[in-house]
């Protein structure tokens, strides 16, 4: 709740283990994940989803896009300006905006950059602050950029 209304849901399907591990079963699985997200909207004009557990696996829906694509596909939601995200996502914000608030920063050592977060902070950050030199500690040379080393 922010000032006594509901901003967000974090949705989760109930699946067993086998359900994540059959490919069978996942545009099924993602099917009923917009259709969750439907009934809150109708029930509730919920806007902004979070997707949890297993319901972002990279498998299952490339990480909520595919989600989100259906959302965006949908007949009755394309038009509502409803948000998804994931876990991952709110990470990425955080670990991105705390980074800024370093007063007078110009040089970092990332540990894990090269990771799916890692990637999307160092990403923005290079965006917003181009002359920024940041150090990777990594075994994998995932991230080609300048200003990265």
């Amino acid at each position: 709740l922010v000032n006594n209304e509901k901003v967000a849901r974090i949705i989760c399907t109930v699946r067993s283990p086998w359900d994540f591990a059959s490919p069978k079963s996942y545009a099924a699985m993602n099917r009923e994940i917009v259709e969750l997200i439907k009934d809150q909207y109708k029930s509730c004009g919920t806007l902004n989803f979070g997707l949890g557990n297993l319901n972002k696996m990279k498998q299952l829906n490339d990480g909520g896009a595919v989600i989100a694509e259906m959302v965006a596909n949908d007949a009755y939601l394309k038009d509502k300006n409803i948000k998804v995200w994931t876990g991952d996502t709110m990470t990425s914000a955080s670990v991105y905006n705390q980074i800024l608030d370093i007063p007078d920063l110009t040089e970092f050592f990332y540990i894990g950059a090269n990771g799916k977060i890692g990637t999307a902070v160092i990403t923005k950050l290079l965006k917003s602050k181009p002359d920024l030199k940041i150090k990777i500690f990594s075994r994998y040379h995932g991230f080609q950029h300048p200003n990265v080393r």
